[in-house]
């Protein structure tokens, strides 16, 4: 729909955002269609149900538009306090630095069904395991992060024009707060097994706030690439509250000392 909007319609960016709107619209009916037909799923209201999905999933959504929000302020900072020439630039090693997202978000996809299914065994050896392999992907990312982020010039080149190339220097500090994020989807899903997301939606709005007051500061001190370490700090803090959090909801042994005493 975009690809046909905008490129033989003419219709700009509206032709983008009708797309976007549009097209989940469209397979709501058809996906219903396929359960329905497929999975034997009868439609009907259980209130039980409807309260439990409700007290879920309501603190998610000031957690979805805080989310919304982090991913676009540094944008809008850059426009009004530098200009769109270098919004261009930040969106560019945003794209570029959001790999390490993708990846991140997919072993994240991969991981929770492993991850629930062992903490229902309620095993302290199953669950001294698990913070292992945790620390380990920590390990992991941070340092496959920094090797993407310092070589970004070298491969730049193919795949920007020369006159997005400047956009390198945003890339480092993206793909680092992208890594953080990834380190956060390790640690909330235990907020999510204990259906304690109300603690979720604090923390995130409340680094929103946070997001928001870094970008005014560090912009105004170092320029266009303070939006960017914005977005770092404000991962990292993310990351941590949400662990501390996490660590409260349901216990794991995280002490890192006694792993390696029992070793």
């Amino acid at each position: 729909m975009s690809i046909v909007l905008v490129t033989i319609i003419n219709l700009n960016w509206q032709g983008q955002v009708f797309a976007i709107v549009v097209a989940p619209l469209l397979f709501v009916p058809i996906g219903l269609i396929i359960m329905r037909n497929n999975s034997n799923i009868v439609f009907s209201i259980n209130k039980a149900y409807l309260k439990h999905a409700l007290f879920f999933g309501v603190p998610l959504i000031p957690h979805a538009l805080a989310g919304i929000l982090n991913s676009s302020i540094n944008r809008i900072f850059i426009s009004k306090m530098v200009g769109m020439a270098e919004t261009g630039l930040f969106t560019v090693g945003f794209q570029i630095g959001s790999v390490v997202l993708l990846f991140a978000a997919a072993f994240n996809q991969a991981y929770i069904p492993w991850l629930f299914c062992r903490l229902k065994l309620r095993s302290e050896l199953l669950n001294i395991k698990i913070v292992k392999i945790t620390y380990l992907y920590f390990i992991i990312i941070i340092f496959s992060t920094l090797i993407f982020g310092f070589s970004a010039p070298w491969f730049l080149s193919f795949f920007v024009g020369k006159s997005f190339q400047a956009s390198y220097v945003y890339i480092i500090w993206i793909a680092l707060g992208f890594a953080f994020t990834g380190m956060y989807y390790m640690v909330v899903n235990y907020i999510f097994y204990a259906e304690k997301t109300h603690y979720l939606a604090i923390a995130t709005v409340s680094m929103s706030f946070l997001n928001i007051i870094l970008n005014y500061v560090l912009i105004k001190i170092n320029g266009p690439i303070g939006a960017a370490q914005a977005t770092t700090i404000t991962s990292f803090c993310t990351f941590l509250i949400v662990w501390y959090l996490s660590s409260k909801v349901y216990k794991m042994p995280w002490n890192i000392f006694k792993l390696l005493k029992r070793q």
